[in-house]
């Protein structure tokens, strides 16, 4: 357990010394001065639009740059040398960026709220952001062991954070998207958008139930997937040892 707080610290430490909280109030400020441009009747819609974007890219982004930053400087191979497990470094990065993405979306969610006088539900903020990081953190730190170079990462990047940030589409009501209804809850993405409108918006509880179950599924499966391909393909073990 001490090991793997350690581990969580360090992590912390990193991403204080690389700026990244630095970057994480600029865009804290930047959101917060978009959102409260728009009237209040819309942040319904605004905030989900603003905050799945923004864990989006967080999570696939910053996932990305940290693992290809750690295998440049060598850190990464330490895994093999030491006790340190294959399971307890990546969900050290989970949590770690996870508290990251929670302290800026609550500083946004908050700030708007009271700047609009909005009733936002912080229990389902805190939910929905947590679900949420862990998702799209996972998913970049999947993705990354595919390709070799941060710059080739970043093409297939966009390309999943357009995917799975189609859902978005689906809380407008456009006419020509209902017959796709029940399909878009295949997408553990849409699952997400309903977590982030509950914050300002009641949702029935069979739809947080779904989200919630589904996208737990969907997590565990990245996990597993994050071991046996980080395992394989940046390390080089042959099998899952210690997942």
């Amino acid at each position: 357990m001490n090991k793997f707080l350690s581990t969580i610290k360090w992590d912390v430490r990193f991403q204080i010394s690389n700026k990244l909280y630095a970057v994480g109030f600029v865009l804290t400020v930047m959101w917060i001065g978009v959102i409260i441009l728009f009237p209040a009747e819309y942040m319904q819609y605004v905030i989900p639009i603003v905050l799945l974007s923004d864990l989006a890219t967080m999570g696939l982004l910053f996932m990305g740059a940290i693992v290809y930053f750690e295998r440049g400087q060598g850190f990464i191979y330490s895994i093999v040398t030491t006790p340190l497990k294959t399971s307890e470094y990546l969900i050290s990065k989970v949590i770690s960026l996870s508290l990251y993405v929670l302290l800026v979306t609550t500083a946004v969610v908050a700030s708007v709220s009271f700047i609009k006088n909005l009733n936002a539900n912080y229990m389902y903020m805190l939910l929905s952001v947590l679900v949420a990081s862990a998702f799209y953190t996972l998913l970049g730190f999947l993705l990354s062991s595919f390709f070799k170079t941060f710059t080739d990462f970043l093409f297939p990047m966009g390309v999943l954070f357009t995917f799975f940030n189609m859902p978005l589409l689906w809380m407008f009501d456009i006419a020509s998207l209902q017959g796709f209804r029940h399909i878009i809850y295949i997408m553990p993405s849409y699952g997400l958008v309903i977590l982030l409108q509950s914050i300002l918006t009641p949702k029935p509880w069979y739809d947080i139930v779904y989200a919630v179950i589904y996208n737990t599924i969907a997590i565990h499966a990245l996990y597993r997937l994050c071991i046996k391909h980080f395992n394989r393909r940046i390390i080089g073990r042959s099998r899952d040892i210690d997942a």
